[in-house]
């Protein structure tokens, strides 16, 4: 069943990446990172209240509530993460993933997974609501709280195929005991068949995007972290039918409240 809320436009966003909760110092976040790669075993889930939902710069829907599962069996990472819109005529989203990750050195790790994108309520009418992308992604850290990224991507029911490079840095606020979390990321995404299925002519289009991101996580509990998160992402040269709602290039600022637990 639907949510609904008249006071969508203060609603909060997400981006749900467990696992990147920082403690209070550099030492014990890097100590966290290496125990996110290397874990034995672990799980986290997080729930959501989100002003719009941005995926690689499109606007998938205006403000939603959003949850996600994670979970960590030696190098294998599971995901499972569901976004329901408040408005009942904007598209619902579950996706699931499966991946392994593996350690080249203590700062440098590759991971490589497959994702399946159900779009609930339909992507665009008369097009497919089911796709299936594949990644492979290179995270190095480079120490002092410096991150670098770059992943690339393929799916195969749109024929589009993406790149995207980041790089994160840590602050510390230590009269917090907490971290501010920043991050800066450009991607291009060149998609053959973005309208699948449909009965017209399908489009092919491509475009880029770049963004930034804040987040601030803070510990209330040994499990449990609440995070705020501000976004602001630009598109250009971006056809509207990668957006259920329509929406073209332009720039997109949202904002997140998540609470998450893990163990």
């Amino acid at each position: 069943m639907r949510m609904k809320n008249t006071s969508c436009a203060f609603s909060i966003a997400v981006l749900v990446l467990l696992f990147h909760t920082r403690c209070i110092t550099p030492a014990v976040a890097e100590e966290a990172s290496s125990r996110w790669q290397n874990d034995d075993l672990s799980f986290g889930a997080t729930t959501v209240v989100a002003s719009r939902n941005v995926f690689r710069g499109a606007e998938r829907s205006g403000a939603a509530w959003q949850a996600g599962l994670d979970g960590a069996l030696y190098g294998w990472r599971g995901h499972l993460w569901y976004s329901d819109p408040f408005k009942s005529d904007e598209p619902g989203e579950f996706r699931s993933s499966l991946g392994y990750v593996w350690a080249l050195t203590k700062t440098v790790t590759v991971e490589a997974s497959g994702t399946h994108f159900w779009y609930i309520d339909g992507y665009v009418k008369g097009a497919a609501s089911h796709s299936f992308e594949s990644d492979l992604r290179l995270n190095w850290d480079i120490g002092g709280g410096l991150r670098f990224g770059l992943e690339t991507s393929y799916d195969i029911r749109l024929r589009s195929l993406g790149i995207e490079v980041s790089t994160s840095y840590d602050i510390a606020l230590k009269s917090w005991g907490a971290f501010l979390e920043c991050r800066l990321y450009g991607g291009n995404l060149d998609g053959k068949d973005v309208l699948p299925d449909t009965t017209s002519e399908t489009t092919r289009d491509a475009y880029t995007y770049w963004g930034a991101e804040v987040r601030l996580p803070y510990r209330i509990g040994a499990h449990t972290t609440i995070v705020a998160e501000v976004h602001v992402v630009e598109t250009l040269g971006q056809n509207s039918a990668w957006s259920p709602l329509r929406e073209g290039s332009g720039t997109r600022a949202w904002f997140a409240l998540e609470a998450s637990y893990g163990f």
